[in-house]
């Protein structure tokens, strides 16, 4: 991606032409971004109100709202969050991760278990990211989230970020927005496809095994992990195999039910 020029001069003329190509008023462009009156959004048009820089991304997650789709041609996503700077851009290649089977999901075919207690959103609509690599210690309540685990027992870990990515697509990506959130991959036993430092989006609201993919998942032993799991056909009980896409680590086979499934990875929004 090409860099961006941020002064203040750049910035607003091309905030300012896409509003314009959207065919938007001031005053509209303010009322679909979710502020009451132009004033709130008109500093963003005004070299000289606005000091220059990168748009923070909690305004660039209103700005896709207001104006993705629309215009002609159509404004794109990329288009809107290149305001976000190259930093937030170069983590933003995002694709869907769809069931090995290709068959169409709804929300309905999944339990509803975990909810997103004691955590609210800084950007509105705003995933949480979290660092599964580590815990997030004894009497941490406000700013974590809890995964479940077999036995009562639950495993804590700390949002380390937010991001608000593009509803439109978001919608699409995931049966259940509320309940997602982004986890950075860990380690190496999902290479070539998965990437250390990557982040996926898991739906846990899919917390149960329905179809071939990727998924979050414990075993009773360490940290979660994004491990794809295969049913092995004709078993009864169902048993699935855990597939690290890395072939320089072993497959395992093992009864679904003796696995702790948090949700499965819709997306993927890490480097490639």
């Amino acid at each position: 991606m090409r860099a961006m020029d941020t002064t203040p001069e750049s910035i607003t003329r091309y905030v300012r032409s896409l509003r314009e190509r959207a065919g938007l008023s001031m005053a509209a462009m303010a009322k679909a971004m979710g502020y009451r009156n132009a004033s709130s959004y008109q500093r963003y048009e005004d070299a000289n109100a606005y000091s220059g820089g990168h748009l923070k991304r909690d305004l660039v997650a209103k700005l896709d709202r207001a104006l993705v789709g629309k215009g002609t041609p159509a404004i794109t996503e990329a288009e809107v969050w290149e305001l976000a700077g190259p930093e937030f851009a170069e983590v933003r290649e995002l694709s869907y991760v769809r069931n090995e089977d290709e068959e169409p999901e709804t929300s309905e075919d999944y339990a509803q278990g975990y909810t997103r207690d004691h955590w609210e959103p800084k950007f509105p609509g705003a995933l949480p990211e979290l660092d599964i690599s580590a815990g997030a210690g004894e009497g941490k309540i406000g700013n974590v989230i809890v995964l479940p685990l077999d036995g009562g027992g639950i495993s804590a870990h700390e949002v380390v970020d937010e991001w608000p990515l593009p509803m439109t697509w978001l919608h699409e990506a995931v049966n259940d927005v509320s309940q997602s959130l982004v986890v950075k991959v860990v380690g190496e036993s999902m290479v070539p496809n998965y990437l250390p430092g990557d982040r996926v989006i898991v739906d846990l609201s899919q917390d149960r095994f329905m179809n071939d993919s990727v998924y979050l998942i414990s075993d009773g032993e360490g940290a979660p992990q994004i491990k794809r799991l295969q049913r092995v056909p004709l078993s009864v009980p169902t048993r699935v195999t855990i597939i690290s896409d890395n072939p320089a680590y072993r497959d395992h086979e093992v009864e679904v039910d003796l696995l702790r499934i948090h949700g499965r990875v819709c997306a993927h929004v890490g480097r490639r």
